[in-house]
């Protein structure tokens, strides 16, 4: 269970130093992205539509007041099928007019309360509820159902209670209205729902990150605390080989539904279908090449360049492996793939599998350059203001970095 905390020590102290002192250095400073999730002055597109009777029909830009915004301007209008954009002062408008804003969300309490302007789409409020809703954001997850959709054609309102207020892309402007445009893994959204919204999809593959706009205290300590104790449980239970890793977490994960910390409904909603399928689809081509084939293919491509000069050189085309591939898959799926890799050219060079095992198993986490190689790479992009070079600008080193300090101790611990 602790084998690899020769390896977390070093690697997590001289990586933090190298975020903390340089890290800032190399980031370009967006100021109005760096607020954090509760106190968000990024730019979001948001739409408004000139409602039937609004004294602002036929009147211009200008005449409205929507001229000179504080903190948002006024980028286009849909009109029906049409779009006008760039919107110039003299522009008339007219009724069901969607008219696409793009800076501070607060701006958009403000232009509803002069009465002139609605929401495209208005979340039903019982009677007896409280008509300000809270705010959350969230980050959409690759898994989403509602990758590569529009939200009006998923029915986002009835399917989430929930209305989608505005859409903030990395810095990209959304094409057209938030309605009609497909969402991105990645995008953060402005969302208006009922208490409890973020309870109710935290678990789902729906969303990496749900957070209310203004966190409020931590729901049920007790039961947190709880869980905690169940964690460590699991670590000392796995570390003292009582039980084996697979049957201490079903068991702490039953424990964990039996405090009522985690219904039954959010825990299955919490498995990721898609990755057990990926990773078992991993699983099965190692299956297939098994064998024959995989000594002379595999190992000999991988093993037979750095025969005699040591183990070293082999180990490190393994963890460039492992690395690339997680970079563009997911950890579990990088792991698959190149373990069977791994024990290929230990098998070749007659040497022990052991400290390959442990190479994939760092190479395969360590993903720091790309924003979709690992879930929380992607959870901040979002809320962060980070674009996909940002990513290449620190991860780089930071990977670097990461592999020389895992070989060295590699070799050291388990090689000589």
């Amino acid at each position: 269970m602790l084998e690899l905390i020769w390896i977390v020590f070093p690697v997590a102290i001289v990586g933090w130093a190298i975020c903390a002192v340089v890290g800032g250095r190399l980031l370009p400073r967006r100021s109005e992205d760096r607020n954090g999730m509760g106190h968000s002055r990024r730019s979001y597109q948001f739409d408004l539509r000139v409602p039937a009777g609004s004294w602002i029909i036929g009147r211009t830009i200008e005449e409205a007041g929507l001229r000179h915004l504080e903190n948002a301007f006024l980028t286009h209008i849909q009109r029906g099928a049409f779009f006008i954009g760039p919107v110039g002062p003299t522009q008339r408008l007219e009724a069901e007019d969607v008219l696409a804003f793009t800076g501070d969300p607060r701006v958009l309490d403000g232009l509803l309360q002069k009465g002139s302007l609605s929401r495209p789409v208005e979340l039903p409020v019982d009677d007896g509820e409280d008509v300000e809703l809270p705010l959350y954001e969230a980050v959409v997850s690759p898994q989403s159902t509602l990758v590569g959709k529009t939200l009006k054609s998923v029915d986002f309102r009835e399917r989430f209670d929930a209305v989608v207020l505005g859409i903030h892309r990395q810095g990209k402007r959304v094409a057209g209205s938030i309605g009609q445009s497909p969402i991105e893994p990645g995008d953060l959204l402005l969302i208006e729902a009922r208490p409890g919204f973020d309870n109710r999809w935290v678990p789902s593959n729906e969303f990496y990150l749900v957070a209310p706009l203004e966190r409020g205290p931590v729901k049920d300590a007790r039961k947190a605390f709880v869980v905690l104790l169940i964690i460590l449980a699991l670590v000392a239970v796995v570390t003292a080989e009582w039980l084996p890793m697979v049957i201490a977490s079903l068991g702490a994960a039953m424990l964990v539904i039996l405090v009522g910390a985690v219904s039954p409904s959010e825990a299955r909603r919490s498995i990721d279908l898609s990755g057990i399928f990926v990773v078992a689809s991993a699983l099965g081509f190692e299956r297939a090449i098994d064998g024959t084939e995989r000594d002379a293919w595999l190992g000999g491509m991988m093993a037979d360049p750095t025969k005699g000069r040591g183990v070293m050189p082999s180990l490190i085309v393994v963890y460039l492996l492992a690395s690339v591939l997680t970079e563009f898959l997911t950890n579990s799926v990088a792991a698959a793939l190149s373990f069977p890799v791994a024990m290929a050219v230990a098998e070749r060079l007659q040497v022990d599998p052991r400290p390959y095992a442990i190479v994939v198993a760092v190479a395969a986490s360590a993903s720091f350059i790309t924003p979709i190689g690992y879930q929380t790479n992607l959870m901040v992009m979002g809320p962060g203001g980070y674009r996909f070079r940002d990513y290449m600008r620190v991860g780089a080193p930071l990977s670097v970095l990461v592999m020389v300090i895992s070989l060295t101790v590699i070799y050291l611990v388990w090689v000589r």
